[in-house]
């Protein structure tokens, strides 16, 4: 535990290349399921973390995100709560957090990047945090040009996604996204073609999209 009381942790994680990731193949059905896990990675990922860092209900509802976001019983403000962390933004590709200690801004970056590690490999996604005085005028409003400015910097030290699906010894291609291939499905000809992990994550996470979109579709009509 950070032993200033008056020091918080402003937290950011952000995609990036998200029109590559997005449309790197003309497959519009992987074009969906990219899109879809753009953006679970700042919204349903991160809700579901720090729901169990704070000890409250499930935050993750995507059609009612905004309304959940505003309840104090499931966001609570961390200047009034004992809650550890509370959400600013969460939205596609993006979330900005409040975190009492510098644990709690790691532990929430580490789990939303290996998340994202497993569940959408070739994902751009980076977390960093900047320290801030809570009870100083304006600081706030440093901290958030400060953490955009440390994002920057880190996001330019890392290695490529692309650099995580090296071709040696050399494998079988993915017609559709050109990394190796990391298994065979059978296509509407019904024949089997090599497909990389990440065409087959993003194909899988299609129906997913749809559906959400459904609901929110369904529930405007209904208003």
């Amino acid at each position: 535990m950070d032993s200033n009381k008056d020091s918080r942790f402003l937290v950011l994680l952000e995609t990036s290349g998200n029109q590559q990731y997005i449309f790197s193949t003309n497959k519009l059905k992987e074009n969906i399921g990219a899109s879809e896990l753009t953006y679970r990675a700042g919204t349903q990922w991160v809700l579901e973390v720090v729901s169990k860092l704070n000890q409250t209900e499930d935050l993750e509802n995507s059609d009612r995100l905004r309304e959940n976001l505003l309840k104090e019983e499931l966001n609570p403000p961390i200047e009034t709560s004992d809650k550890p962390i509370e959400i600013i933004i969460a939205t596609s590709g993006k979330a900005l957090l409040l975190a009492k200690n510098e644990e709690t801004a790691k532990d929430v970056i580490n789990k939303v990047t290996l998340r994202a590690l497993k569940e959408a490999p070739g994902l751009d996604l980076c977390g960093v945090f900047v320290d801030f005085n809570w009870n100083q005028k304006g600081d706030l409003v440093k901290a958030v040009a400060k953490v955009y400015q440390k994002f920057q910097k880190v996001h330019s030290k890392i290695s490529s996604p692309a650099m995580r699906f090296l071709q040696l010894p050399i494998l079988e291609q993915c017609k559709n996204s050109g990394f190796p291939a990391s298994r065979l499905v059978i296509n509407p000809e019904q024949k089997k073609v090599p497909v990389s992990q990440i065409s087959w994550e993003k194909q899988q996470e299609t129906q997913n999209s749809l559906n959400r979109l459904n609901r929110i579709l369904k529930d405007g009509r209904s208003k």
